[in-house]
């Protein structure tokens, strides 16, 4: 088997599935994890770019299968797998009550609530996908209830939350794919995720 430092995991959004009769929807996810070079810090990001838009013909239903080759859904992070072989992931599902709004925007309303600005670093696509994330230090972060309070004081919905963390035996590398599923803290809806496991050597 091969160790840590050899193997590769990814997360990737399958299904959201919304339990609620609204008709239109403008959907996005903040996401946070920790940062993987730096254990003293997490790391943030808005995803996707672009608002995933929901009509009435989707019947509440959002697939990620992207068009074409590559993954079966829509790629979070991905990164080499920890030490401790366990990682936490939080990620609340907002619905963005202006369409015209962009994640850049948003990224920098959150940082600022969230910290002071000589604790933000933008430190690029640091866990892959070409998703720009933001780090702060553990302090800054202040956990799930000061995010929860931070994201309140933002002009949309938060329709939910989900820890989608993961502890990976030693079986993992076997298993090359892990299926999960959640409701929405809410009650509002049901994610379908995905781990998936690679040596750094494919």
């Amino acid at each position: 088997m091969p160790d840590q430092s050899s193997t590769r995991i990814r997360l990737e959004f399958e299904e959201l599935v919304l339990d609620r009769p609204k008709k239109r929807w403008n959907l996005y996810f903040v996401v946070a994890s920790e940062h993987p070079e730096d254990g003293d810090r997490f790391v943030y990001a808005i995803v996707p770019k672009l608002f995933v838009p929901v009509r009435p013909p989707a019947n509440n239903v959002v697939d990620f299968s992207p068009d074409g080759d590559g993954g079966e859904g829509m790629m979070i992070l991905e990164r080499d797998m920890p030490k401790d072989r366990s990682i936490s992931v939080f990620t609340w599902l907002m619905h963005s009550r202006n369409r015209t709004r962009s994640s850049g925007d948003l990224l920098k309303a959150i940082a600022s609530m969230l910290s002071k600005s000589n604790e933000v670093e933008h430190v690029g696509s640091i866990l892959g996908g070409g998703i720009p994330w933001v780090a702060v230090t553990k302090a800054a972060f202040g956990g799930l209830e000061i995010v929860g309070k931070v994201l309140k004081r933002l002009p949309d919905r938060n329709l939910g939350f989900l820890s989608m963390g993961e502890v990976f035996g030693n079986e993992f590398e076997n298993e090359v794919e892990r299926d999960r599923s959640n409701g929405l803290s809410t009650g509002f809806g049901r994610m379908t995720w995905t781990w998936s496991a690679s040596s750094n050597a494919d």
